[in-house]
């Protein structure tokens, strides 16, 4: 069990021990142009400066790759979408005063389609651009109708994707993932937990046999109360970095 403060490297530490990483063509902006950079070296799971990753994720190996989520039930989602709606009205937010993490509410700009767009050249946040038109009342209407909850999964069972037999895994778990963890899969709810089982096509090589599983906690901010963790802490058949 890997935990440690946001930002501090988590993701990054367990794919590079575990050969969750694979070659890339990736577009970067190279002074005023873009350029791709050929076979660059890329984590699986999604990484970058910290509130990156939605929910703890559970890493196994298995005789296939496929991904599977523990969903928020349906209540939960509509509250939290709620949250999101009454924070656009509120002026002069604080870090500590958030009344949804950061990565939660992107998964939610996702649902809803009130993301942050690029309009010649200059971005501009949808959520933030509705809230100054409409009602609180009416723009959570538009948000839960967006979210189109009646096609989502709440149950476990049903909160899988496999990856097919003619798709590269590596790609395919890389692309998966992140649409997983941003809160773009259309047919899955907000989840609570990530599981993440890969083949040996993936993990050949590494040291995951060794283990039942690897888990990659969501990072530790300021005042955090977390009994996550002291339940990890507190096992006798854990081992915590």
């Amino acid at each position: 069990v890997f935990i440690g403060t946001i930002g501090a490297g988590k993701t990054t530490a367990i794919c590079h021990l575990f050969n969750l990483v694979g070659k890339f063509d990736k577009q970067e902006e190279l002074g005023k142009k873009i350029v791709t950079i050929k076979n660059k070296n890329e984590s699986l799971l999604t990484t970058g400066s910290g509130r990156t990753t939605i929910s703890e994720v559970i890493i196994k190996q298995s005789n296939k790759t496929y991904i599977q989520i523990d969903p928020y039930p349906r209540d939960i989602v509509e509250s939290y979408i709620g949250d999101f709606c009454v924070s656009l009205y509120r002026d002069n937010k604080k870090e500590g005063d958030m009344m949804i993490e950061t990565e939660l509410e992107r998964a939610i700009r996702s649902f809803t389609d009130l993301k942050n767009i690029t309009v010649k050249g200059k971005t501009v946040d949808l959520a933030k651009e509705q809230a100054s038109k409409l009602s609180f009342e009416e723009l959570k209407r538009i948000a839960i109708e967006n979210s189109n909850l009646d096609m989502r999964n709440y149950n476990k069972e049903d909160s899988i994707l496999n990856c097919p037999p003619d798709k590269d895994e590596k790609v395919w778990l890389k692309e998966n993932f992140d649409k997983v963890n941003r809160g773009e899969e259309k047919t899955f709810s907000i989840p609570r937990k990530i599981y993440v089982y890969a083949s040996a096509a993936i993990l050949g090589g590494s040291e995951m046999t060794l283990f039942d599983s690897v888990i990659d906690t969501k990072g530790i901010g300021e005042n955090s109360i977390r009994t996550d963790l002291s339940s990890y802490i507190e096992s006798e058949d854990t081992i915590c970095l």
